[in-house]
C-alpha cells in the first residue's frame, strides 16, 4: 500500500465559497476517508464531506484514506461549511487554512469525486472538484495506481445484489437506489422536453401522482408486495428540496383534512421543537407545516410540510423539506403542491 506523506502534493485545489452556514471547530475525531466528528462549543458533531466518496471498508485504500484524513486535519481548528443535514451527518465542505480539505482528499488519490452530493457546490467548485479526480487519475496517484480500481458505489452495488440474492424469498420490500432509475417499475413519465412530468405509482393504484420533472433526481422506492403500499424519495440538489410520499389505500381517515389531522395528531420524534406550526389548505389540498430551528444546537432552519392527497380509494401522504430555509421560499412549496396531477395509467 502506497504511504502518503502529510504535506500537500501537487496542485493544491482551492473553490470558491458557496452560500451556506459556516462554524469554526476542531477536528477531534476521524471515522473514515469522509467521516469526521467535530467539536464546536463544547458539543460534538458529525460532519461528512460534500462529494467526497472514499473506498468502502473492505476495499483497497478504505484504511489509507482514513490516515490520510487523519494526517491532514486530526486535533486542527477548522471552517464547516454546511448546507444539509443528512443520517445525523452535516454534508459539509472542511476547510484547513482557506484549502479545501474535501477537494484534496480526491487531488491525492484516495478519493473519487461524488457528482451525487454536490448540494451548495457552485458549478466552479463542481469544475474543480472534477479536475482533481482527472489530475490524480493522470498522475495515477494513490488509488489510480490500480490499473481497475472500483468505486465505492460500484462496490455497494455489488455487495446489494450479492444481499439481495442470499436475502430474496424473506424480502418484504423491494428497494432501489438513485442509480437505478431505469430500472424503476413503480416510476411513471410523461410529456417530454420542458413539459416532461414524472411520476409515482404502485400497481394497485389506477394513477400515477405527477410532477414536472425539473430538476428532481430518483433517490428510492420501496413497494411491498402485494402492491398497494409504496415509498418514494427524490431531490432537488439545485433547490435543497427533498420531497418523499407515501401512497396506500385510504382506510384510517377519509379526506385530505382528516388525514392531515390525523398525521398532525400522531406526530413523529423526528419533530424537534417545531415553531411556526400552521394548518391550512392550497386548493383542496389539507397541509400543516412548520420550521425546525436547530438540531443538537446547530441552526439548520429546516422548512417541512406535509400534504394530503386522497384520490380514487389511495391516501398519498406528501412531505416536502428544505434546509436553510427563507419566506420567499414558500412559493416554491405551494407551487410544487400546485403543480401535482393524478394521471390515469397508460396501457
Amino acid at each position: 500500500m502506497l504511504r502518503f506523506v502529510l504535506m500537500i502534493l501537487g496542485v493544491v485545489c482551492l473553490t470558491a465559497s458557496a452560500r451556506a452556514a459556516t462554524i469554526q471547530a476542531k477536528v477531534t475525531e476521524v471515522q473514515s476517508g469522509n467521516r469526521l466528528v467535530v467539536s464546536n462549543i463544547n458539543r460534538s458533531l458529525r460532519v461528512r464531506l460534500k462529494g467526497v466518496a472514499p473506498p468502502e471498508a473492505g476495499q483497497p485504500f478504505s484504511d489509507a484514506a482514513r490516515e490520510h484524513l487523519k494526517a491532514l486535519i486530526l486535533d486542527k481548528a477548522v471552517a464547516v461549511e454546511y448546507t444539509d443535514l443528512s443520517d445525523g451527518y452535516l454534508e459539509a465542505r472542511v476547510f484547513l487554512n482557506d484549502i479545501d480539505v474535501g477537494s484534496q482528499m480526491i487531488r491525492d488519490g484516495v478519493a473519487w469525486y461524488d457528482t451525487t452530493v454536490i448540494t451548495g457546490l457552485s458549478v466552479g467548485d463542481q469544475n474543480i472538484y472534477a479536475q482533481c479526480e482527472q489530475a490524480a487519475r493522470s498522475e495515477k496517484r494513490g488509488l489510480w495506481a490500480d490499473q481497475n480500481p472500483v468505486s465505492p458505489w460500484e462496490f455497494r452495488k455489488a455487495e446489494a445484489a450479492k444481499l439481495a440474492a442470499a436475502t430474496a424469498p424473506a424480502a418484504s420490500l423491494k428497494s432501489k437506489s438513485r442509480t437505478g432509475t431505469a430500472n424503476v417499475k413503480n416510476l411513471y413519465y410523461s410529456g417530454s422536453g420542458a413539459d416532461k412530468r414524472i411520476g409515482f405509482t404502485v400497481p394497485a393504484a389506477p394513477w400515477a401522482l405527477t410532477l414536472p420533472a425539473a430538476d428532481f433526481v430518483f433517490d428510492q422506492e420501496k413497494v411491498k408486495p402485494d402492491g398497494r403500499y409504496g415509498y418514494f424519495y427524490v431531490t432537488d440538489d439545485n433547490q435543497r428540496i427533498n420531497l418523499s410520499m407515501f401512497i396506500e389505500p385510504v382506510e384510517s381517515c377519509r379526506d385530505s383534512k382528516s388525514c392531515r389531522d390525523m398525521m398532525w395528531k400522531k406526530g413523529n420524534p423526528a419533530w424537534v421543537n417545531p415553531q411556526n406550526v400552521i394548518q391550512s389548505q392550497i386548493g383542496n389540498v389539507s397541509f400543516f407545516e412548520f420550521l425546525i430551528p436547530s438540531v443538537q444546537g446547530l441552526p439548520i432552519k429546516q422548512q417541512n410540510m406535509y400534504a394530503e392527497f386522497v384520490v380514487d380509494g389511495f391516501w398519498v401522504d406528501m412531505h416536502i423539506s428544505k434546509v436553510l430555509y427563507e419566506p420567499k421560499d414558500h412559493a416554491l412549496f405551494e407551487r410544487i403542491i400546485k403543480s401535482v396531477k393524478f394521471e390515469p395509467k397508460q396501457r
